[in-house]
């Protein structure tokens, strides 16, 4: 079976101390950053979520709030939470990029893990970023200019070429051509 992740959920061994919220029906998908150094490897890339999770339960949440995180430089996919942390506002999915998006880059190959994950959650044209959820946004500036930057390019680059309502698959062909629900996509 294929797993966009770099390691399993269960591998991982994240703690949530209570049942969640189903994520629910059409979510959007909400870029955050996570403000701490960007990680050197895999080994630094699951210190900091620890780092985050033990943050976020520190906070009285229950446990890490991010759906799913991303390292800035591979583009791998680290699982987090599989539902929501709170009803509150519209579905959303929630991605994380390990690293300071004020200041730091990420690879292209971060960039378009953002563009596949927040089409198969989606579509491009409901990514937001944190400080813009909406309805009405956050008083934030997560996930910075370098965020933003991606999320405005990433809805530039969404250009369906067809349709087939009978699919309901993600099909991957090639580093830049998949399908989302009968959708062809092409960057």
């Amino acid at each position: 079976m294929f797993s966009p992740y770099a390691i399993s959920r269960e591998d991982l061994g994240l703690h949530f101390p209570r049942p969640g919220v189903p994520i629910g029906d059409n979510p959007v998908t909400e870029l955050h950053h996570s403000v701490y150094p960007a990680p050197d490897d895999h080994a630094g890339a699951i210190a900091q979520i620890y780092q985050i999770q033990n943050q976020h339960a520190g906070k009285g949440w229950n446990g890490l709030f991010y759906n799913d995180l991303l390292d800035p430089y591979s583009g791998w996919l680290y699982p987090g939470r599989e539902h929501r942390s709170t009803s509150k506002g519209p579905p959303a999915r929630t991605l994380c990029v390990l690293g300071d998006l004020r200041t730091d880059r990420i690879s292209a190959a971060a960039q378009e893990t953002i563009y596949n994950y927040a089409t198969i959650y989606g579509g491009t044209g409901r990514l937001y970023g944190h400080q813009e959820r909406p309805p009405n946004g956050y008083a934030t500036a997560c996930p910075g200019p370098e965020g933003m930057r991606i999320v405005d390019e990433i809805r530039q680059w969404w250009t369906p070429t067809f349709q087939d309502p009978e699919e309901d698959v993600v099909l991957f062909y090639g580093a830049n051509n998949f399908v989302v629900g009968g959708l062809q996509l092409q960057l």
